[in-house]
Order: C-alpha cells, then structure tokens, then sequence
C-alpha cells in the first residue's frame, strides 16, 4: 500500500487534491474487497459444518422427552445471518411420513411441510401424492429451500427473523426391512452465501446421541450471543425438566386413584412438531396384580410397513383416516423415557376393529394376555406412567381425529407444572370424547385375575363402563 502512494505521487506530483481523492477511492476499495472476503470467511465458519449432527430415535441416551420410537429424526443448527438460504435435498424415503421443519433458537417450529405438500423435482414423482403408482418408475427427489426471504422454489421453508434457526427432518415407521432412513440417505444441505458463493455439506460422521449433543452445543457457545440460546435450548431439552401431565384425583405419590381419562395436551419435548396432536393420561402407577386396559376404535391407516403405498389401506383397519397413529408407554417424571410403543401396523385389531391395550408388568408378552390384544409393558421404575395417543395427518374426510379435538379448543393448556384441577380435566375428556365418539380411548385399571376370567369386558363393567 505505501509502494502504491508513492508511485501515485510521483505520477501526478502537482495535483495534491486529485491524489488525496484517489488515494481514498484506492482505500475504500481495497477495504471492501478485506470486508467481503472477511465475510466469506465468517459464512465459511458458520454453521453447519455438516449435516444432521444431532439424531434422536428414542433409543439410549437419546431416549429423552417422550419420543415416538416408530419415529427418528434428525436436526442441524443454521445460521441464516451468515448464508442467505439452504437448500435440502434428498430422496423420499420408503417409509409412512416423513416432514421437513424448521425452528428458531429456543425449538419453536417456525414453518414446516409434510411429504405430500413436498413438491418432487422436475423429472421425479412423490411416493407421498395421489397417483404416485402410475410413476413409481421415476426418480423420487425433492429439493427444499430454507431460507429468511422466500425464492422462486415450488418448496419452501421460512425461518426466524433473528437469531439461529434449526432445520429438522424426521421419518415415521420405514418400511419393513429398511433402515430406520427408509433406505434413503439423509439430504445434502447446499449453504448459499450473500455473494452468492456455495458449498454443500454432506452428513455428519454418527456419533453417540450424547457426544453430539455437546460437541453441537459447544459449537454453538463459541457463536457467542446469537449461538447462547440455540445452546441453551440443546442442554435444556435433552435432559428436559417435564412436569407430571395432571391428573383428577392424585395421592401424595403421585398416583391417581383411577386412571384419568384421556385429554388433549401439548407435551412439551425435544424439536415439538405441530402437525403431531396427543391424548394423554397421567399418573398411572403399579401395584400388585394391577394392569391397566385401554380401549378405543382404530383409525384406518395405510400399509406401508408390508411395501404397500400410502394410498392401500392395511388389511382389517377399514378406509384410511389417519397417516399414522400410536399408543406409548412414557415415564411422567424427567427424562420422560418411553418404555414402549405400539404403532397403528403393530396393534392387534378385533373382528369390528377396536384396539386393546393392555399395560402389564414385563419385558414379554404375557400367555393370559387375549389373542386379540396388544401388550404394552409396565415401565419398571417406581413412578407415575403417562400414556400418550398421538395421531398424525387425518384424512380431510375424517372428523374424529385428536386434531378435530385440538381444533375445538378442548385442550388443557398452560405451564407443565401446572396443576390441572378435576373439573377443568373432565371439560377437556368430555369435549373430547364427544368429538372423537368411539375413537376415542377408555382407560381403566383392572385386577389381573379379573381380565383373565372375563377379559376386557369384564374390566371395564367393574368400573361401571358399559362399552360396544
């Protein structure tokens, strides 16, 4: 710079203002160029470094804030004031849903698109869309963009204003056989630049659920105060502090004297996705030759897990009403674990297709269990249960679903950790159960030896419920 002014002087040595201005016009050009290439060099450091650090299955470690098992997903930190957009792109898996969704820093979904609002690209077809049969020849791609200003794709993702955001990819039941990806690699992510420069990021190397959380977390601290609270919502709801769901009539331990029935509320948990809507009932506790028994009409469900396409219906369960549905097992108390799940393609259905669940103590399924029930086993630690009915994407032309439920506004809201009073919970399961008519789950506990003589009927004629 200073070999450059003085051959400058020397070239026009008469005219010092015509050198002053050039001089400044050298500077603010040679400081442009050290500004853009220091933000080339801050979007490079950005994250993602790589895709999908973070995988939670329900599963060791990542057996956290009352996960699905038939469900994993994937979530990667994005940093929207270092690159301009993202764009996923991936191949549909075989599998009953998948989702794309993204989140601010503290795991509040900003937007998000189901598989079937995913548009394939050009040349491709949706394994998801009606008359996705007559081109299962084709290629099954997608491309997603992610992005603070919305582009000219046909798919597109909005994410915070301010601050990180986080994209999050999920996959529901793969079919039989496959991996829990539904035999797709999970999607690359391109990372554009303002410049319009980009660089494409494949997975990142698996890692225990544990190691990932920390080594993201610790990535995130050293963003400083964008990066503090994307950090601290990682650390929170990993080991998350969930508060009992409520319950009508509950002892000192916790424990409801009868189980409560099943209302509408939204659980907190790791990455919450809007599309999913739950039935819970809480503080449901062991005692000696005590199970529980859970009965309600099954929703028609597609037969994916057999190979078959979203639009075959599975055999026995009656016209698709609901993408997919499940009944679990979870601890209340923190970590909120899941002991067990029975998704709709594993739940045993009656002649008249009814489920019945039955909560029992064991790793096994019992010999007194019905030939026709579905066994779902106690969780060993000595606390309260919380059983959990999610249902996903309803048929347009089903109105019994929880999220017809939802929609009315019969759900308990507030804190976790608010106490729920009797009354307020018996509005809520009325309005429920209303909607919802025979899809709806009753639930009793039931003597042991009484189920065996007289089965589910029995039980529930014990507790002075009379059910078709």
């Amino acid at each position: 710079m200073i070999n450059f002014a003085v051959r400058v002087r020397r070239r026009f040595p008469a005219n010092r203002s015509f050198r002053r201005r050039s001089l400044a016009r050298i500077a603010s050009v040679i400081l442009a160029i050290a500004l853009c290439g220091a933000g080339i060099a801050a979007a490079s450091d950005a994250p993602p470094q790589c895709a999908w650090p973070i995988e939670i299955d329900g599963a060791g470690a990542s057996n956290v804030a009352h996960p699905d098992p038939d469900a994993t997903y994937w979530a990667t930190p994005f940093d929207p004031s270092a690159w301009t957009k993202a764009i996923v792109r991936g191949r549909f898996p075989n599998a009953r849903l998948m989702t794309l969704a993204t989140y601010d820093a503290r795991g509040v979904q900003t937007a998000g698109l189901l598989d079937l609002h995913i548009a394939p690209d050009e040349g491709s077809a949706s394994p998801f869309r009606p008359g996705s049969g007559a081109k299962a020849a084709l290629a099954h791609n997608y491309s997603v963009s992610v992005g603070r200003k919305r582009d000219d794709s046909h798919n597109h993702l909005g994410v915070p204003r301010q601050g990180l955001a986080w994209i999050v990819y999920r996959v529901y039941v793969p079919d039989g056989g496959a991996d829990r990806k539904g035999g797709a690699p999970l999607p690359t992510i391109a990372l554009i630049a303002a410049d319009g420069r980009s660089k494409t990021i494949q997975a990142c190397r698996p890692q225990l659920f544990p190691n990932a959380i920390a080594q993201t977390e610790r990535m995130l601290r050293t963003l400083g105060d964008s990066g503090a609270a994307a950090a601290d919502y990682l650390a929170s709801a990993a080991a998350p502090a969930l508060a009992p769901g409520g319950a009508a009539e509950v002892d000192s331990g916790g424990c409801a004297a009868a189980p409560p029935p099943f209302h509408v509320r939204v659980l907190p948990g790791l990455f919450h996705h809007d599309a999913v809507k739950t039935l819970v009932s809480g503080g449901i506790c062991a005692a000696p030759n005590r199970i529980v028994v859970i009965r309600g009409k099954a929703p028609g469900f597609p037969d994916t897990h057999a190979g078959a396409p979203v639009s075959k219906p599975a055999p026995g369960a009656g016209p698709i009403a609901m993408r997919y549905w499940s009944m679990c097992d979870n601890l209340e108390d923190p970590p909120a674990p899941v002991a067990a799940c029975q998704a709709d393609w594993a739940t045993r259905l009656d002649a008249n297709g009814y489920y019945t669940y039955v909560l029992a103590p064991g790793f096994s399924r019992p010999g007194w269990l019905a030939a026709d029930a579905s066994f779902l086993p106690w969780n060993a630690a000595p606390q309260p249960n919380l059983l959990i009915l999610r249902n996903l994407i309803p048929a347009n032309s089903f109105t019994q679903s929880v999220q017809a439920v939802a929609r009315r506004g019969c759900v308990v809201g507030g804190s976790v950790d608010r106490a729920i009073g009797a009354s307020e919970l018996k509005k809520a399961a009325d309005c429920a159960e209303k909607t919802m008519g025979p899809y709806y789950p009753r639930v009793v506990y039931c003597e042991r030896g009484l189920y065996i003589q007289k089965g589910w009927r029995g039980c529930f004629a014990a507790a002075g419920l009379t059910l078709p």
